[in-house]
């Protein structure tokens, strides 16, 4: 019981059945063996029992513990079957990796609506269905919105379920400002937008160089979004330069050069003045 804990502390050993099995048929031989009543001819395990009464309030306590077992087999039945449709694809195609398919997903949610990782993986089925249609051009403005709609609902989803999770957050911030040009965007898309990505600097922390690029990016091009004479202007960009820094500060060596130069290229695409980008990296 102690390795098992210990264990847990870093993976989820008890998500496999079999460690559930074990852990109890370990916990029954020892709690047998400590109440065995030892004999020159025969051994007897004297194991002892607690009589509840099945009184008004017996019948009350044990209808709760009926039903309370119940309800977890029940959530425990619908994950399972969740989980076996979203990893139906993984285990047939073991060499590749790759997501469940729509319906897969689809399915998934239908039967535990409540799993943060199945609404994320439906934002990214719909944010590849986006890219595709981007590239042929195949659709309506009001088809566009819609898709764009679906993606947010789903990322909207993950994040209530999974709050702590950085990506999500940041993902969602980044699909809120696709409703740029809307007609509500200053009052409803971009300040959602920027709390999002607010919340994903919190959670994310400061030592992932991935998501202060990510992060340093979505504030640029925030502070295109107003006039420099805003008082967002000189926040977004004072954001900007923070996770820029940050990341450099992390980075060494050869991915740092990589990194600093796609982040030069990132800036003057916005701002194309070399005095800006050396304002911007402190340099």
């Amino acid at each position: 019981m102690t390795a098992i804990g210990i264990h847990s502390y870093s993976d989820f050993n008890l998500h496999y059945m079999t460690n559930v099995l074990m852990i109890l048929a370990v916990m029954a031989v020892g709690y047998g063996a400590v109440h065995l009543d030892r004999h020159h001819a025969y051994e007897k395990s004297l194991l002892r029992f607690h009589l509840l009464p099945l009184s008004n309030k017996g019948f009350l306590l044990l209808a709760l513990l009926l039903l309370v077992i119940l309800w977890n087999g029940v959530q425990a039945s619908r994950h399972f079957m969740a989980e076996n449709h979203r990893r139906e694809l993984a285990n047939t195609n073991s060499n590749v990796d790759t997501l469940a398919s729509p319906e897969q997903v689809g399915q998934a949610i239908a039967w535990d609506p409540g799993e943060a990782k199945y609404w994320w993986d439906r934002a990214l089925q719909l944010r590849e269905d986006r890219a595709i249609k981007l590239r042929n051009m195949d659709w309506s403005d009001e088809e566009r919105k819609d898709l764009q709609a679906d993606i947010i609902t789903a990322l909207e989803n993950a994040v209530s379920l999974n709050p702590l999770h950085e990506e999500y957050h940041l993902r969602l911030a980044w699909d809120y400002t696709d409703f740029w040009k809307d007609s509500e965007a200053r009052k409803r898309w971009m300040p959602a937008a920027d709390l999002s990505m607010e919340r994903a600097a919190y959670f994310a922390g400061t030592n992932n160089p991935y998501l202060h690029v990510m992060m340093g990016d979505y504030w640029l091009m925030r502070s295109k979004t107003v006039y420099p004479g805003n008082p967002l202007w000189e926040m977004a960009l004072a954001k900007a330069r923070w996770h820029y820094i940050r990341n450099l500060s992390i980075e060494t060596g050869a991915d740092r050069a990589r990194i600093r130069d796609q982040i030069v290229k990132n800036i003057w695409v916005h701002y194309p003045d070399q005095e800006f980008v050396n304002r911007i990296l402190g340099e």
